[in-house]
């Protein structure tokens, strides 16, 4: 990786594992009138657990972000920071979604 590619991606890991964890506490805090919908997160929705379960999406793509930035195509090689991107964007829309269930009506968990 070239000097301005590790500085790109040390920004986006850190927008990345940021957003994670932002959509982490949003979630946590959403659910405690709900029940979670992902039946990935379902088990950990309701304890500390879930701030590390949403870093191994995280890791998993800062790895594949490193391999990507040093494969031999070239046309790899230019898009290395597609997947950490729009994973950065996905878990901002998704926390950002989690703050507006904060300020509805609670309903009983059924």
């Amino acid at each position: 990786m070239s000097r301005v590619q590790l500085r790109a991606w040390l920004v986006l890991v850190a927008a990345q594992h940021g957003v994670a964890l932002f959509d982490a506490r949003t979630t946590r805090s959403a659910v405690s009138g709900y029940h979670e919908l992902d039946p990935l997160l379902r088990p950990f929705a309701h304890s500390a657990a879930i701030y590390a379960v949403t870093q191994v999406a995280p890791v998993g793509l800062d790895w594949l972000a490193t391999r990507l930035a040093t494969s031999r195509h070239p046309w790899l090689r230019r898009l290395w920071w597609v997947p950490q991107a729009a994973a950065t964007a996905a878990l901002a829309w998704s926390g950002t979604h989690n703050l507006g269930l904060q300020t509805l009506p609670r309903l009983p968990v059924r």
